[in-house]
């Protein structure tokens, strides 16, 4: 079974790199915005946008397909602009918490 893929879109530089290195300690590959990868990521963790960018034109930018899961942090992000495919994870979290919330999407 391959390991599943997760997309992190999180501009604050330590958190990024403390999620990528927690998550793949779980055996999740993980990948960043310009990775050029033709798969699709299984879950998309949604954090800290720069300049405050549409989360939904910054995912069809980047070629997700709209079935993909999203993990958000209710910054100004909310579940209605994921309905059905989406959990929030409140601040101040950790990385547990957004592996636990992994867990929980791909069921």
């Amino acid at each position: 079974m391959r390991s599943r893929l997760v997309l992190i879109l999180e501009a604050e530089c330590v958190t990024r790199l403390a999620l990528h290195r927690h998550l793949e300690t779980k055996g999740y590959r993980v990948l960043f915005p310009g990775d050029h990868s033709a798969e699709q990521p299984d879950v998309v963790v949604l954090g800290t946008l720069e300049n405050e960018q549409d989360p939904l034109a910054l995912l069809r930018r980047l070629g997700i397909r709209e079935n993909v899961p999203v993990i958000s942090t209710p910054t100004k992000i909310s579940a209605r602009l994921f309905p059905g495919r989406s959990l929030i994870v409140q601040k101040p979290y950790d990385c547990a918490d957004i592996s636990a919330a992994i867990g929980n999407l791909l069921v």
